[in-house]
């Protein structure tokens, strides 16, 4: 769980863990660096709560495999058309 405040995660924050499972990622998050959850292969769930789909810098989810994305109701369009975001299979959340 990134923490709650947090604007941007850092050009490769979690790069190549392979000890993320899950990721949340508060509604303050607007940017995500480049090559920030690279190689992060574990990963099979991302809870994003920013209405408007964080900026990501390049490489950001590269080898990471096919995670599920949740995002709130009103901005699951968003997602879904937004490059870089629109690769997962998105779920919303009511």
């Amino acid at each position: 769980v990134i923490k709650d405040g947090t604007r941007f995660i850092a050009n490769r924050a979690f790069y190549d863990s392979h000890l993320l499972t899950n990721v949340t990622i508060p509604s303050s998050v607007t940017h995500i660096g480049y090559e920030a959850f690279y190689g992060c292969e574990s990963i099979r769930k991302i809870n994003c709560y920013a209405l408007a789909p964080p900026v990501l810098g390049a490489n950001v989810f590269e080898k990471v495999e096919e995670p599920i994305l949740y995002v709130l109701e009103e901005s699951g369009w968003l997602y879904i058309n937004t490059e870089g975001w629109s690769k997962f299979s998105t779920y919303i959340k009511k």
